[in-house]
Order: structure tokens, then C-alpha cells, then sequence
């Protein structure tokens, strides 16, 4: 279900140019845009947007976004994500992303730098 190839042509009629698929064991599946950069366009959010899971991810209302180098869909945080979304950062990531762990509401990221980011949600264990 989550690898169907509608969702491929689809992003790809989007224009992502995607280099590889990922089946991580959680469900998820990550779609690797070519060249693993965020994209360079940042959109300005005001508090007037009606906030979504992904801004309560990475840090609300009223801040830039800058879209990461994949798309994911798929089971991911205790959900089914049945049409593919592009996750996006408040700061521009300092490298491509070479590999990506979409944990149960945050993601942890590997840099071409060797840099690992992370962000999401905050857990209390």
C-alpha cells in the first residue's frame, strides 16, 4: 500500500526528482529527493495559519520554513500518512541528508558533514 506507484508519479508531477525509496521498519517510507538539500525557497508562517502536527513538530506559527530533502508516508507517529508530505525545518540544515529515522513524531537526520540533526516532538519517558 504505502509504496504504490500513483504516490512515485505522483511527487514526481509535484517535481520532486526522487534518487531512492526507504521501507524503515517502523512503516515509513522515505522518499529522497536528488541531492538530499533543504530547499532553498523559505515560506514565512503567521499566527494566523491554523497550526498543523507537522508546525507543532518543528516549532509552530510564525517562523520560516525551510522544506527538507524527502517526503515521507506511510505508518509514522502512531498514524497511517496515506498521501505523502514534505517535512520542513525553522533553520536551513548545514549539508544533504544522507540518511533518515522517522521516529514516533521527530526525525533524526544524517548530514553528508557527518552533522546529525533532530526535531519533532519531545516525549516524556
Amino acid at each position: 500500500d504505502a509504496a504504490r506507484p500513483e504516490l512515485v508519479a505522483a511527487l514526481a508531477a509535484a517535481g520532486a526528482t526522487v534518487s531512492r525509496l526507504e521501507a524503515q521498519a517502523s512503516g515509513a517510507i522515505v522518499a529522497y529527493l536528488h541531492g538530499g538539500a533543504t530547499n532553498g525557497e523559505a515560506a514565512r508562517v503567521t499566527a494566523m495559519e491554523e497550526p498543523t502536527d507537522e508546525a507543532v513538530l518543528t516549532g509552530g506559527a510564525d517562523e520560516e520554513r525551510h522544506l527538507v530533502g524527502f517526503w515521507l508516508w506511510g505508518a509514522w507517529g502512531g498514524e497511517h500518512i496515506a498521501s505523502p508530505f514534505q517535512p520542513w525545518v525553522s533553520n536551513r540544515l548545514p549539508g544533504n541528508i544522507q540518511q533518515v529515522i522517522a521516529g514516533s513524531g521527530f526525525f533524526l537526520v544524517l548530514l553528508d558533514t557527518g552533522a546529525v540533526v533532530a526535531w519533532g516532538a519531545a516525549g516524556e519517558s
